[in-house]
């Protein structure tokens, strides 16, 4: 037994020593031929755990594995994904959802197949009539330009008379104007709808023989009349005087040239007369329309020589002519009548072929818009109406006068409606009566008398008085007609009367203002915004037509008319005199309190929604009425508005805080078919020698709308409410500046050509000075609070 047991144990040793030994040959084979293929196999860590990777996917043949006798840097083989996924790629399950017993959804009593109770057809709420959003007044939402088609009105055939004579015309009505809801609503309309157009337009006529020898007729009366000294100047009635004297021996040659050329104004006026005869004279066959005596005499005469002169020929041949000869009309004298225009006979003149022409063609007075017009707006208008389309003199201004009216002085001591106020010894507080002259008018709108309470400013005692006297008048509820305010800034240029504008009736017949020459200052205008005045007329004995006369639209946004037909141009008149006329205005005003400070730059449409409305009143909607058409209307005011004038300045000294044109609108948002506007000129306000921007400022500038550099015409430009006293350009925060803001730093260099081209930027706004830098500017940084420049 344990001889077995050790004869096992023998056998035993004797597999594990031939296994050691065999193991370790096999150990020496292998590392020997693994050196010899440039393999090493490293002993790493002996001391550390083996770490073995218990996994059969390993990746064996990486060449970063080193061969050691612990797992190091195996890597397990990427498994893609195992084509094993593609089992039956789910469709079994799917295949066992639709395999599923055909079930048809347990049918309840066919709940699908039931007619469809046709959706309660409630008043088919989609086809309601899409009703406007609930009106909201308050705020009025932004309007969508609509583009509102232009009623065509249509011709029709009528008689009319043209100088007396009744033919046949053909005319086209009259469109109406447009006015859209917004302007309604935000009150930028007339709150009495104006009409530039009153009558249709006179499209042809049937031109008669009558006609054509009435229009004759009148030419060659009025000619006759030159002759006989008995129009115009009278200068041939007296050349043909003197010239009978020569012809007789009483004057010489001599005086028949001192007669006619002794100063600028005869010579003028001869010219102009021997005009109407010049081209048959010099030109024409003049021969053929003398009288049949001077037919025969002027051979004589000219063989002779017994015309002393050139001038003394032509006296002759006028005085000679034999005006039944000329029965013509020239070829252009029919295209004119048959669009119903005749020549004007202060205009017409005998052509070469002894025809009549003339240098001014006009239509039946009653479709000549611009004296219906005019006279429209005197008889219906004017608070003290007459029936002409002429304006008043500098004199009638100046007095306070009417045709068709008297004035009368009252005592207002003695007076009942005025004998409580006590003003009867105030020097420059006068009052007067206006009485209608013959038959009074009865139709509604008109009166037949009124009180006229006229104040002359530049006396300080009726100045102060004025201030508490219209509160008074106005409280008391007397009735008077008209305010007629003079001398407004002469005694001081900064006179204050927005206290006593603002104390005039809500509802006020006529209001009179006169501003001094010397005080182009309106800024009080704007306590007018909410009276409902008939007339305003605004007056200066000064230079009527500066730029520096503006307006603030809004002053007038209850005004139903503003006087502009009593313009004098004081060169038609003679020095010395006072020439009073209406004031133009080609600038646009605003205040600070026109900007809604409660908005941000971030809500830029409501914060200058007054200022756009404000501009929109002027450029577009009310701009068929004169006031806002600075040098005058188109051709077509009350529907192509774009055609019209319209003011080419803006003034914003007193609203420090625009900057630029930042936010402002100049386009017609209801009719973009009108296109847009451009300034010439931008006054901004600024007391020191920086002008503050800041970046948004510059992004938006706006400058796009000035107009473009015109030769000839003024350059637009930038100023600054303290003048020359700005130097430089001043951007207050930081930030990146874009080549857009570039460009409008550029320009405004250019519009405000005195300032400094160096840029100062606050102080620490780096990013503001290194795009500056990068873009070429010279830049100085300064702080804000003081004006010493740091580098």
């Amino acid at each position: 037994m344990y001889f077995v047991k050790r004869k096992k144990l023998i056998s035993l040793l004797l597999v594990a020593a031939t296994a050691m030994s065999s193991g370790a040959v096999a150990t020496l084979i292998y590392n020997f031929t693994k050196n010899s293929s440039g393999e090493q196999f490293n002993y790493i860590n002996k001391q550390k755990s083996p770490n073995l990777i218990n996994k059969e996917e390993l990746e064996l043949n990486n060449k970063k594995i080193i061969n050691s006798n612990i797992d190091l840097n195996l890597k397990e083989i990427e498994k893609k994904e195992p084509l094993v996924i593609e089992k039956p790629k789910e469709e079994v399950k799917k295949e066992k959802i639709i395999i599923k017993p055909i079930e048809r959804p347990i049918e309840k009593p066919k709940v699908i197949e039931k007619p469809k109770p046709k959706p309660i057809e409630q008043p088919k709420p989609i086809e309601k009539p899409i009703e406007p959003p609930a009106p909201k007044p308050d705020p009025v939402p932004e309007p969508e330009p609509e583009i509102v088609p232009e009623p065509k009105p249509g011709t029709a055939d009528t008689y009319i008379e043209v100088e007396g004579v009744r033919v046949k015309a053909k005319l086209k009505g009259v469109k109406q104007r447009q006015i859209s809801s917004y302007d309604r609503v935000n009150k930028i309309a007339n709150r009495e709808e104006y009409v530039a157009v009153l009558s249709g337009e006179l499209i042809s006529i049937e031109v008669t023989e009558e006609l054509r020898n009435k229009v004759i007729n009148n030419a060659a009366a009025h000619a006759r009349a030159l002759r006989e000294g008995k129009a115009a100047t009278g200068i041939l009635g007296y050349a043909n005087e003197i010239a009978s004297l020569v012809e007789s021996g009483e004057k010489t040659a001599t005086d028949l040239d001192w007669a006619l050329n002794r100063n600028e104004n005869n010579n003028w006026n001869w010219r102009n007369e021997y005009w109407t005869f010049q081209l048959l004279i010099e030109h024409g066959n003049f021969q053929e329309f003398l009288t049949e005596d001077a037919k025969i005499k002027y051979p004589q005469m000219l063989a002779e020589k017994k015309f002393v002169n050139e001038l003394h020929r032509k006296i002759w041949i006028i005085k000679n002519l034999d005006f039944s000869k000329f029965t013509k009309m020239a070829p252009e004298g029919d295209r004119f009548l048959k669009k119903g225009m005749v020549l004007d006979p202060r205009s017409a003149y005998l052509n070469a072929n002894g025809e009549w022409t003339s240098s001014g063609w006009s239509g039946p007075k009653q479709f000549n818009g611009v004296i219906m017009e005019r006279e429209r707006n005197n008889s219906q208008k004017r608070a003290f109406d007459y029936d002409t389309a002429w304006g008043r003199s500098p004199e009638e201004i100046q007095n306070g006068t009417y045709p068709g009216w008297s004035k009368v002085q009252i005592n207002p001591d003695y007076d009942p409606n005025f004998k409580e106020f006590k003003i009867g010894n105030i020097d420059g507080l006068n009052i007067f009566s206006m009485q209608r002259d013959g038959e009074p008018k009865k139709e509604e709108g008109y009166i037949n008398q009124g009180y006229v309470v006229e104040i002359d400013a530049s006396k300080s005692g009726a100045y102060e008085r004025t201030k508490t006297l219209v509160k008074q008048l106005t409280d008391k509820k007397v009735n008077v007609t008209s305010y007629r305010i003079k001398h407004m800034g002469k005694a001081d240029a900064g006179q204050n009367f927005k206290e006593i504008l603002s104390a005039l009736p809500t509802d006020l017949r006529q209001l009179e203002l006169y501003f001094d020459a010397g005080a182009t200052n309106t800024s009080s205008l704007i306590a007018l915004e909410d009276k409902r005045i008939k007339e305003l007329s605004l007056y200066t004995d000064g230079n009527a037509s500066l730029d520096s006369w503006s307006i603030n639209p809004w002053a007038l946004k209850e005004t139903a008319w503003v006087n502009t037909i009593d313009y004098n141009n004081a060169g038609g008149f003679a020095k010395g005199v006072t020439v009073i006329s209406r004031i133009t205005f080609d600038t646009l005003a605003f205040e600070e309190s026109d900007i809604k400070k409660e908005f941000g730059d971030d809500h830029e449409d409501k914060k200058f929604e007054r200022i756009n409305q404000g501009l929109r009143r002027a450029y577009w909607v009310r701009n068929n009425e004169a006031i806002f058409q600075s040098m005058g209307p188109g051709l077509n005011p009350d529907h192509n508005e774009k055609g019209n004038g319209y003011p080419m300045g803006l003034d914003f000294g007193r609203a420090p805080s625009i900057r630029t044109l930042r936010g402002l609108v100049f386009k017609d948002i209801i009719k973009p078919q009108n296109g847009s506007r451009q300034v010439q000129r931008v006054n901004f306000a600024n007391n020191e020698e920086n002008y503050k921007l800041k970046l948004i400022d510059l992004e938006k500038a706006g400058f796009e709308n000035f107009i473009p550099k015109i030769p000839g015409v003024q350059e637009p430009k930038i100023t600054f409410t303290n003048g020359n006293a700005t130097k430089y350009l001043l951007i207050t925060d930081n930030g990146e500046i874009t080549s857009k803001g570039i460009q409008n730093i550029t320009k405004f260099f250019d519009l405000a050509k005195n300032l400094d081209r160096t840029i100062r930027v606050a102080k620490g706004n780096t990013s503001t000075i290194e795009s500056l830098k990068r873009y070429g500017y010279t830049v100085e940084e300064v702080d804000v609070d003081n004006p010493f420049v740091f580098s």
